[in-house]
């Protein structure tokens, strides 16, 4: 008997994860925007529905097909990516409003990086519906980095940033760069900014 979802390729299994991500991204703006900051709480909330909308397109074209089995296919893990977004979870408990929009920014931004290769190494007489899906994603992405990095003075003008804020970051990007989904070029630091530690 052949094993579920062996014939799924890396596109396919890119779309999965992505998918994955975005439904995790929709529970953690979701969640996020009743416990943190009133600056990124008005942002968050309606970054929710976005990434609902985005985790709900990547499920309608993933593969249809004999041997696949598409709920599996996205409840694959993916190491380096799960990592940052049960980190992202962490942050929402603990209320760091700084770090979790920080932390936040580099995950939209791994996306954004990633969607961005696939959907220039799409076909589109082959993949016109996966590719439109990842043109209308891209454009999203870019315009959620946007939104963060417009919020990111007014949420440490208060206060230095604490020490574990800074780790907290620290340790999305580098589980980002970890990640299985391969060839991922480093989150911006840019991204960064507003959470920069302070000089002594």
């Amino acid at each position: 008997m052949a094993t579920v979802n062996a014939t799924a390729t890396a596109a396919d299994r890119f779309v999965a994860l992505s998918c994955r991500m975005s439904r995790r991204l929709f529970e953690v703006c979701g969640q996020g925007a009743s416990s943190v900051a009133p600056e990124l709480a008005v942002v968050l909330a309606p970054l929710a529905g976005v990434f609902a909308w985005h985790a709900e397109l990547l499920y309608d074209v993933l593969p249809v097909r004999a041997g696949i089995d598409r709920d599996t296919l996205v409840d694959e893990g993916a190491d380096g990516a799960d990592e940052a977004m049960d980190l992202l979870d962490e942050l929402v408990v603990s209320r760091d409003s700084a770090a979790l929009r920080s932390s936040l920014a580099l995950v939209v931004d791994w996306l954004e990086v990633h969607v961005a290769r696939e959907r220039h190494s799409s076909e589109p007489l082959l993949e016109g519906p996966r590719a439109r899906a990842f043109t209308l994603i891209a454009r999203d992405l870019d315009d959620v980095s946007t939104t963060l990095d417009s919020i990111a003075t007014r949420l440490t003008h208060d206060a230095a940033p604490s020490a574990s804020s800074l780790e907290a970051v620290v340790r999305v990007g580098a589980a980002l760069g970890a990640s299985s989904a391969g060839g991922a070029e480093a989150p911006r630091t840019s991204r960064l900014e507003g959470l920069t530690a302070p000089v002594e």
